[in-house]
């Protein structure tokens, strides 16, 4: 696989890319801008993309959730057995 400048098809996908750019003169800029973000998503390496992906769990706010709801649950089962001894 040779890179685009050392590529015989290098003309070619230059006019094919200008036909694009002029395309894109007519579209609305939010939908021109979601397919360049695609496309940039695209040529991303799997590392930076995997990065991209684990982006969210990387903030401490994203981790409250399940420690919440893990000292809820033991919370509510000690109570559960505490109510329980104390009833018999």
């Amino acid at each position: 696989m040779a890179l685009l400048r050392d590529s015989s098809q290098r003309e070619e996908l230059k006019e094919q890319y200008d036909r694009l750019w002029i395309e894109f003169q007519h579209m609305e800029d939010r939908k021109v801008g979601a397919l360049l973000n695609e496309v940039e998503y695209k040529l991303l390496s799997r590392k930076e993309k995997l990065f991209d992906m684990l982006q969210p769990f990387r903030t401490h706010t994203i981790w409250v959730i399940p420690v919440s709801v893990i000292s809820v649950m033991v919370t509510l089962y000690t109570l559960f057995i505490w109510a329980a001894l104390w009833v018999e």
